[in-house]
């Protein structure tokens, strides 16, 4: 799977970009400003509705622009699939695939599947859980079909829970939603836990090879107590969740974290390993989903040169020309690039000013 072509208007200071990416590495070079973390940011948001810089949309459109415009052909098997996202000043937004309208974000993340990695990757085991989870997420909706529409049902009933809570219902009305929930979170929990197990062989032969010193291992925490059942603890906890007004434990609440023995890698790890760590965690990713479902997810690395050092760039890209992965990457300079660039299947280009130019 690839974007056989990119079109990018009026977002951020790429005011008209048309690329025609290639499958494998497609890297930028440029000066800080200069529009190559811009050329992630609209593919993000052409997979998932959003950007991965800010909440507010009028910072993405071109100052002197009402509107922004994003289009990308993608090759999937044998098909060639359009997606268009449209987002105004005014808040009005369109989302197009195959010529058609949705307004549900999840056809879109469906079919461009993305891992991105940023100046920040490091961030990934220090903030709270939510990334992480996300992470989580991200990779049993590519790989079971019933979790998506499960997912949809929890957050519903979780909905209807906490506007209970909030609204002080008797205990009777709120139980009616505690077996929903009940129900949905059994089934949530056993999707993860079902793709934790597949994930895991392929993580800890990468990090063996990145951080062979440390031994660690993902731990999988599901949103309540191993030793109650959820039914128990949404009981137990009612009165408290009354006066806070939403939901203490459930699968809202999962967490999946690496650990040297007991230990948290942010306790226990350097910035520079953290990088590395969250790296592999990525890798390991596509080369599942690659296994699953015989797809890779496109790559966004930004900066990649001043995350890793040589050996560790070229080993990235090893990982990423056996997954047959389209990848985008920056840089600062072409030098830097250069190293994790495979003679064939890749292009470098020169991102000035908004402008993108062949070298």
């Amino acid at each position: 799977m690839a974007i056989t072509q990119l079109v990018i208007n009026q977002f951020r200071n790429l005011a008209e970009v048309k690329l025609e990416p290639i499958m494998g590495m497609n890297a930028f070079y440029g000066q800080n400003g200069s529009g190559k973390t811009s050329i992630l940011e609209a593919i993000y948001f052409l997979g998932m509705g959003r950007s991965f810089r800010t909440h507010c949309v009028q910072r993405i459109i071109h100052h002197q622009a009402d509107q922004f415009i994003l289009f990308a052909q993608i090759q999937r098997d044998d098909q060639v699939q359009p997606v268009g996202v449209e987002r105004s000043r005014q808040g009005d937004k369109k989302i197009r695939l195959n010529g058609e309208t949705i307004c549900s974000l999840a056809p879109l993340a469906k079919q461009l599947p993305l891992q991105l990695l940023t100046t920040e990757s490091h961030r990934y085991f220090h903030d709270g859980p939510k990334p992480r989870r996300q992470f989580l997420d991200w990779g049993v909706f590519h790989v079971e079909p019933q979790f998506y529409p499960v997912w949809q049902q929890f957050q519903k009933a979780l909905r209807q829970r906490n506007a209970g809570l909030k609204s002080q219902l008797p205990r009777h009305e709120i139980e009616v939603w505690n077996q929903e929930i009940v129900r949905l979170s059994a089934l949530l929990d056993r999707y993860r836990k079902d793709y934790i197990a597949h994930l895991n062989p392929l993580l800890t032969d990468l990090l063996a090879i990145v951080l062979p010193e440390s031994n660690l291992h993902l731990r999988y925490s599901r949103g309540w107590s191993l030793e109650r059942d959820l039914s128990e603890v949404l009981a137990a906890s009612l009165s408290r969740d009354q006066q806070l007004g939403y939901t203490q434990y459930g699968p809202q609440r999962a967490d999946l974290q690496l650990y040297a023995e007991t230990t948290p890698v942010c306790d226990f790890l350097s910035q520079g390993q953290q990088k590395l760590a969250t790296y592999a965690l990525h890798l390991a990713q596509g080369l599942l989903l690659q296994k699953l479902t015989a797809q890779s997810p496109i790559y966004l690395i930004d900066d990649l040169p001043s995350e890793l050092d040589p050996e560790k760039r070229r080993f990235v890209a090893t990982i990423l020309t056996q997954l047959h992965a389209q990848v985008f990457i920056t840089g600062i300079t072409p030098t830097e690039l250069s190293d994790m660039l495979p003679n064939q299947q890749s292009q470098m280009f020169h991102v000035k000013h908004g402008q993108i130019h062949a070298p």
